[in-house]
């Protein structure tokens, strides 16, 4: 047991298992990073088939950049989309309390200053409907409607109109964000599978060059470019060397 105990240490196994890890999925490696190594990699295989290596390797590779390409430029569509109605909504929430105001000028001009209709249309006051989450507008906007109504016999049909365009026009404002939102969300699944499967058709490509070569890790140079993996550092360059007095 000793012996054995001995042996383990000064001969650590290999990890066998590593070489299952596909290392085209390190979080390091930036979507830009991964087109310039595989547009290299595809112009070095097309210039040089490796023997042994499938042909379908390279159709497979293209076929997986160019799915990559597609759902990229999808995600890329769908995230204006998405600041589009963003900036909507924003410029809704902005001009808001102006027309709050108005309905406040108008009930109170009716009632008065302090009339119990004024508190019954504003319970909360008016800095509510500005400050309130996106969630919750619908809902206070909704009610001053409800209270206008009770009271329209009295009031200009034209307020409670008013309050009820802005209701239906935030409704179809956040629907339409809700939606932009669902549809970046699809996009981004769609990027992440794209890419899962040119880094994975990459990690077969190695295989393959292994494969081909094997014991000559010499070839890989031949046929992948590791470090359009990563951002190249710069390093500053050496201060000049003092002039001899």
């Amino acid at each position: 047991m000793r012996f054995a105990a001995i042996i383990t240490l000064k001969y650590p196994m290999i990890d066998l298992s590593r070489f299952f890890l596909n290392p085209f999925t390190d979080r390091c490696i930036s979507l830009g990073n991964l087109y310039a190594f595989t547009t290299d990699h595809l112009g070095r295989l097309k210039a040089k088939a490796p023997e042994g290596l499938a042909p379908d390797r390279l159709a497979a590779t293209r076929s997986a950049l160019a799915a990559l390409d597609g759902t990229c430029q999808d995600d890329s569509r769908k995230l204006g989309e998405r600041k589009t109605q963003k900036l909507n909504k924003q410029a809704f929430r902005k001009a808001l309390p102006a027309v709050i105001a108005e309905v406040n000028v108008a009930v109170k001009a009716k009632y008065g200053e302090r009339a119990a209709q004024v508190k019954g249309c504003f319970p909360q006051g008016r800095k509510v409907f500005a400050r309130c989450r996106d969630v919750m507008l619908e809902n206070y906007l909704g009610a001053l409607i409800a209270e206008l109504h009770s009271i329209a016999p009295d009031l200009d049909p034209a307020v409670p109109a008013l309050v009820e365009k802005l209701r239906t026009d935030w409704l179809d404002l956040h629907q339409a964000s809700d939606t932009a939102g669902g549809r970046k969300k699809t996009a981004e699944e769609s990027r992440r599978s794209a890419r899962g499967n040119l880094e994975r058709e990459l990690y077969l490509n190695l295989l393959a060059l292994a494969q081909a070569y094997p014991l000559q890790p010499e070839k890989l140079a031949e046929f992948m470019q590791p470090s359009l993996l990563f951002p190249h550092r710069h390093h500053p360059s050496a201060p000049a060397a003092a002039t001899a007095g």
